[in-house]
């Protein structure tokens, strides 16, 4: 079922309130519905695949920016490390920004090595181990005739 464009930039105007707002009747109003339906409106709407679809996109895309990667994550550690970084520290005189103390720097230096695996022992374990072979040979009661 294609839309016409209109009414996809309506649906498209629709989400974009919709996800400003958390609200679908105050979306379906400034996407030009009727007020006196706006509330059944935004309801329908909010059920209909291409509405869907696109609010899905949108949270993807917040997702997406939302979580740091490890590329941010190192070049934040690189950042403290490289005492790049403040610290804000709060006295009765007020609050003042200080370079990052050497033990926060030294644990920023300790997560990049590791996630680098520097400290990390490497070791080849190779072992030839033969095939355990099971032997029955307990005797049965029946076969044993020694008396």
């Amino acid at each position: 079922m294609a839309l016409a464009i209109a009414t996809r930039l309506k649906y498209d105007k629709f989400v974009n309130e919709y996800i400003k707002t958390q609200n679908a009747t105050a979306a379906a109003k400034k996407a030009g519905f009727s007020p006196k339906t706006a509330s059944v409106k935004g309801s329908e709407l909010l059920k209909h695949p291409y509405i869907k679809e696109r609010l899905e996109e949108h949270r993807q895309i917040i997702s997406e920016n939302d979580i740091a990667d490890e590329k941010e994550v190192l070049s934040y550690l690189t950042k403290v490390m490289r005492g790049e970084e403040e610290d804000e520290v709060a006295t009765n005189s007020g609050v003042y920004r200080i370079r990052t103390q050497t033990k926060d720097r030294n644990k920023a230096a300790e997560l990049i090595g590791k996630s680098y695996a520097i400290w990390t022992d490497k070791k080849s374990i190779d072992a030839n181990i033969a095939p355990v072979k099971i032997i029955d040979d307990v005797p049965t009661d029946e076969g044993d005739n020694d008396a």
